[in-house]
């Protein structure tokens, strides 16, 4: 479910990232998500996955103490509504959990509340309302949180 990417698949990866968040984007005001320069940097530094046997979705993390962020998690269109978020959202935390993390944090656009609902359901709480936390834009994003 939870493979870690290699530095040589930075294309295809981003790839699969601008795909997945290609409607996510356009909602945000934008004409095409990206760009994905930093990806080839995360997959060096082993905080790239793919997700599901096919490489059908792409998460990438970051470690800090001992907490974690889920800074993307990107399904392709075609296997988005199939549970593969949710069951890799399932092995990210298993994957943190085992390194001894003990809380898992994200962000999305405030906009997207079926993306708050998602997180909400698998366990993870607002912890706040603000600004995107590199400055990519003006949209709020709600950050949430969960203890594993």
């Amino acid at each position: 479910m939870l493979t870690q990417a290699d530095p040589a698949d930075a294309p295809a990866f981003a790839a699969l990232l601008a795909r997945a968040f290609t409607d996510y984007a356009r909602g945000l005001g934008r004409t095409e998500p990206g760009p994905y320069d930093w990806v080839p940097d995360r997959l060096e530094n082993g905080e790239g996955f793919w997700l599901g046997e096919a490489r059908q979705g792409a998460a990438v993390l970051a470690f800090t103490g001992r907490s974690a962020k889920l800074d993307a998690l990107g399904i392709a269109p075609e296997a988005q509504g199939s549970g593969l978020g949710a069951r890799a959202v399932a092995a990210i935390e298993a994957h943190v959990k085992a390194r001894g993390i003990s809380a898992l944090h994200l962000q999305t656009a405030q906009r997207y509340t079926h993306l708050v609902a998602f997180y909400s359901r698998l366990g993870f709480r607002v912890n706040g309302v603000g600004p995107h936390s590199d400055g990519l834009d003006d949209m709020l994003r709600v950050h949430m949180v969960k203890r594993l």
